[in-house]
């Protein structure tokens, strides 16, 4: 292959309007399932490309509108696009040649209006012609995770902003030394300035301590892992705000016998259950109804769902008369009572009689006892009962 044919030049221009999105009515893909990937930086635009079931993924973010634009394109759509990239045999190939050429700084990007954005590809062949071609980024809809992450990211520029304000109070506070040397009644104009800093910084450094904290989880150790869920207990329980989460029962403290868990959970609405595995698979359940001691009962909650921390994933009750089950050999409680979504064993910290089973009166699983890798027993490393208060 010669030298010219590694010239690529990337350039972003205007195209004839009106253009057609081609994927707004498409699933945004999720980040974290590429395989590949990497990301680039350009102005307010942050561009990540990567791999999905032999599909290379364009995805840009607007900081200005958080915006999402994204493009999947096959290797056959790709070489009918691009024929250079013929010469290529599969698309491993293709996205390495990809993601060199946007690591060297070959390319633009331009806004051409809310809906796309349009990167027109400049080409250089052997024979030395000139072809354009077109990649199209559509508007895609923001996801609940992903609006989280956008929330996590705002607040870790606030804790950088911060950080900034520190360093200029203490310039500030050597300039305020200085004059107050000379001028006793500006020093003390000053002072009071400072103290309203002080405060603010304070103020500021409170609200992000109380956004990353979980108070007596030994569980949860940052906030953000679980911001989702208690989001979504504030939905459904009338767009309430949570204004307390009260520990009520930990296996460690309290004892891993069901007797032990029905002795502190009993009657008691709106509690939020954590389960974290000897695997380190942290997932679990929110009642507003309440357990009950009560063998071989199932308990109606409308307002009962389950969830896993690691696939950050809410699982929506489908048969309210069935979202609670207590066993009628022994008590062992459960969410579901037709192939369960998981369920407590006795004992449960020193032996896996703990298990999960196919959902069948809640929804949201792509695949069997996904909340616990795919495997059906597990033994529990800590479980702990929040009463969650409004």
């Amino acid at each position: 292959m010669s030298k010219s044919s590694n010239y690529f030049k990337f350039i972003l221009m205007n195209a004839p309007m009106p253009l057609t999105p081609r994927c707004l009515d498409e699933k945004l893909i999720d980040l974290n399932n590429l395989k590949d990937k990497k990301e680039f930086e350009y102005k307010e635009y942050t561009l990540t490309i990567g791999l999905l079931f032999e599909n290379v993924i364009f995805l840009c973010k607007s900081s200005k509108n958080d915006n999402l634009y994204q493009l999947k394109e096959s290797y056959e759509e790709l070489i009918n696009k691009i024929s250079f990239f013929k010469a290529f045999t599969n698309i491993y190939d293709i996205l390495n040649l990809i993601k060199k050429l946007f690591s060297s700084n070959k390319y633009e990007i331009k806004q051409e209006n809310d809906e796309v954005l349009i990167i027109l590809i400049k080409l250089v062949d052997l024979l030395g012609e000139e072809k354009t071609h077109e990649l199209i980024l559509s508007k895609v809809e923001i996801d609940r995770n992903m609006k989280i992450d956008m929330m996590d990211s705002k607040i870790k520029k606030l804790e950088n902003k911060i950080e900034e304000l520190m360093k200029e109070k203490n310039e500030m506070k050597k300039t305020i030394d200085n004059l107050s040397k000379e001028n006793l009644t500006i020093k003390k104009e000053l002072d009071d300035f400072k103290n309203k800093f002080n405060s603010f910084i304070l103020n500021q450094s409170s609200k992000i301590a109380s956004l990353t904290d979980f108070k007596g989880s030994q569980i949860i150790k940052d906030i953000n892992e679980i911001k989702f869920v208690l989001e979504e207990i504030e939905k459904r329980i009338i767009k309430k705000k949570i204004r307390e989460k009260k520990l009520i029962y930990r296996a460690t403290e309290n004892g891993d016998k069901i007797s032990d868990f029905h002795k502190k959970c009993d009657d008691i609405n709106n509690t939020l259950m954590l389960i974290k595995t000897k695997s380190n698979f942290i997932f679990g359940g929110f009642t507003q109804s309440g357990w009950k001691n009560e063998r071989g009962i199932d308990i109606y909650d409308d307002k009962a769902f389950c969830f896993s921390l690691n696939l950050k994933k809410i699982y929506n009750i489908k048969n309210p008369n069935n979202a609670l089950h207590c066993q009628s050999y022994d008590g062992r409680p459960s969410f579901g009572s037709n192939s369960y979504v998981f369920l407590i064993g006795n004992s449960f910290l020193s032996n896996n009689s703990s298990s999960t089973d196919k959902m069948v009166d809640y929804i949201g699983e792509t695949k069997e006892s996904e909340i616990n890798g795919e495997q059906t027993y597990f033994q529990v490393d800590q479980l702990e009962v929040f009463q969650i208060c409004f």
